[in-house]
């Protein structure tokens, strides 16, 4: 977890590119015929076989003509960044042209592409096809997208919807969800009006589970560790929402971010979050991004060149990493405090000198057996005191995660994510594995209403202590992005998203 918070359980554990060919993808009783009296099966992948419909490239001309030059030729092009461009320029048409309209009909009638636009607008269903549809005529690949079909989780009502939405595949081989119902006005609004409140909305988590995928080539079924029913029995026994909640704008998405970047156009906030959401994908898991393992220069040395770097995707990985530093790493506990003595100094090389780091003292106290684990494969004996030297030697330390053999693994570390070759096998790797364990240390989200300690945290001993080290870290990660956003901004001009 990371201190952007966003409430969606991580999409990293499926395979978007799809489990199984569906061979026969037909689907019936979606479509009638003019005279309203006969339903007709149709082809699934018909519905993004529009590459050549005049229509679509019609509205993706309108999209482009409101470019700065700059931009029109960047969309046009092969270049580096262009594929990604083209999904935010097309993310921002979706905010301005199309409404959410909840399905009043009678039964489950999908729209084509050119009807959602002369509708000028649709439900989930009807708004993830033309999304990728436009995504495909704009000159995307099909490799890189999907729509998905499944469902959406809610846990705090502990039920489930039957949902649309889109998954691309970005220049840097991440799949970002590509959620339809926040490409709308009324959810636009309400995330703004929502990032303004100064205390956190509930930690409601949603999860997607999707059943099928599809392009414009295949329909593929997906294996989800449900009772999969066939392609039919599931089309015609879903349950679609009549509305949506509109919190579920900023409920879903519920980081700093929000907070952050308010002078960032709809359209490119909407694709950095997204953006954030695929950095956690574990099958793409850097420890420098996320400051784990005690990757700290390291880390840092990775920020400054993402920011150099210009586009979205650097911004936002830059970004993450910054929230994640406060989170996960020991600086908020021997951080000098500002002025006022409430607020930490934000981290710089330069401070390094000043901290007072002691790991065999409270609450970081190593040497604390039945608290603090070790990875015994990697950090060979019992000696702890080793450990503190280690630790403190570094001055600042983050917990370590996904080590190989590591007792203390969680199932997703143990199954899913692996630390580069490289890391793993250098001089210094087996030194971290003295450190505590990620989940013993972090600092990743509020406390919930239950007011109980994230199950496996051990360094702040009562709720209200690590609720204050939570409060004091996101303010400090809200300034430092906000800090790196505005040199950002200073360097980079756009392209007129």
């Amino acid at each position: 977890m990371c201190l952007t918070l966003s409430n969606v359980i991580t999409t990293g554990r499926w395979n978007w590119e799809g489990d199984e060919i569906v061979y026969r993808p037909i689907i019936r009783g979606v479509r009638k015929t003019p005279n309203k009296k006969r339903l007709y099966d149709i082809d699934i992948r018909e519905f993004l076989n529009t590459k050549d419909n005049e229509v679509v490239a019609s509205t993706i001309g309108r999209a482009v003509d409101q470019l700065r030059p700059a931009g029109q030729a960047l969309f046009r092009s092969h270049r580096p960044g262009s594929f990604d461009y083209r999904v935010q320029v097309i993310s921002k048409y979706f905010f301005e042209h199309l409404r959410y309209i909840p399905g009043k009909r009678d039964y489950d009638y999908w729209l084509f592409p050119d009807e959602t636009i002369a509708e000028r607008g649709g439900d989930c269903e009807d708004r993830a096809i033309l999304l990728a549809a436009l995504l495909l005529a704009s000159g995307v690949s099909g490799y890189v997208i999907r729509v998905a079909l499944g469902k959406l989780y809610d846990g705090e009502k502990k039920m489930s919807k039957d949902h649309a939405w889109v998954m691309y595949k970005n220049e840097d081989g991440k799949w970002m969800c590509l959620e339809p119902l926040l490409l709308s006005e009324k959810a636009r609004k309400t995330s703004r009006k929502l990032a303004g409140r100064k205390t956190l909305l509930r930690q409601v988590q949603y999860e997607y589970i999707p059943y099928f995928v599809f392009n414009d080539c295949h329909l593929w079924a997906m294996k989800n560790n449900v009772n999969m029913p066939p392609l039919n029995d599931y089309v015609r026994g879903r349950s679609f929402w009549k509305h949506f909640d509109p919190e579920y704008a900023a409920g879903v998405h519920n980081d700093i971010f929000d907070r952050t970047l308010g002078d960032m156009s709809d359209a490119d906030l909407f694709y950095v979050k997204a953006c954030s959401l695929a950095l956690d994908t574990v099958s793409s898991y850097d420890p420098r991004e996320h400051f784990d393992n005690g990757y700290i220069k390291e880390g840092w040395s990775l920020v400054g060149d993402y920011l150099k770097q210009g586009g979205l995707n650097t911004l936002t990985y830059a970004l993450h990493a910054v929230a994640d530093f406060y989170a996960h790493t020991s600086y908020a506990q021997f951080a000098p405090r500002e002025a006022d003595g409430k607020r930490i100094a934000l981290f710089e090389d330069s401070l390094l000198s000043q901290l007072n780091a002691h790991y065999d003292a409270e609450p970081f106290n190593l040497d604390d057996s039945a608290r603090f684990s070790v990875n015994p494969y990697f950090y060979k004996g019992n000696d702890r005191t080793k450990a503190i030297e280690y630790c403190e030697k570094q001055k600042i330390i983050s917990g370590r995660f996904a080590q190989p053999r590591d007792p203390s693994q969680t199932f997703l570390e143990r199954n899913f994510v692996y630390i580069p070759y490289d890391m793993r096998n250098a001089k210094d790797f087996p030194a971290r594995g003295s450190l505590p364990h990620h989940n013993e240390i972090a600092v990743d989200a509020p406390l919930g209403e239950d007011k109980r300690l994230p199950e496996g945290h051990e360094l702040y001993q009562t709720p209200q202590a690590y609720q204050k080290q939570f409060d004091i870290r996101l303010d400090a990660a809200q300034r430092h992005v906000a800090r790196a956003y505005d040199e950002w901004k200073s360097k980079n001009k756009g392209l007129g998203v």
